[in-house]
């Protein structure tokens, strides 16, 4: 009798040990990913990449890839504001300033 139980808990203890090969090994088969849509996870700004995921519907696996950055969107400067990103509304350099019109029949002198 004490064979026994030593042969089956034996028996079982392998039987254990093949089914968790098999599982680790169907776990490390390659997968035919079929991919699901992409959807943003970070959106790109006019300066820093955004990222987008996407998920096998198989497996579960995630794969990421880069948004790339917009870029600014310039508008010209003005007399009063300087040029100006319509999106992220940043600026660069200085407003063009007022400038007098010199009427062309008065002539020109050194204060006017």
């Amino acid at each position: 009798m004490k064979r026994n139980c030593q042969f089956v808990i034996r028996l079982l203890c392998v039987l254990a040990m093949t089914l968790g090969v098999m599982a680790f090994v169907a776990c490390e088969k390659e997968c035919a990913h079929t991919w699901g849509e992409w959807s943003v996870t970070t959106q790109a700004t006019c300066t820093a990449e955004g990222v987008q995921t996407r998920s096998c519907t198989q497996c579960g696996e995630t794969e990421t890839s880069a948004l790339a950055a917009l870029g600014h969107d310039w508008v010209d400067a003005t007399c009063s504001s300087p040029k100006t990103c319509s999106i992220c509304q940043a600026t660069e350099g200085d407003a063009l300033g007022h400038t007098e019109v010199i009427d062309a029949a008065v002539e020109a002198t050194c204060t006017a």
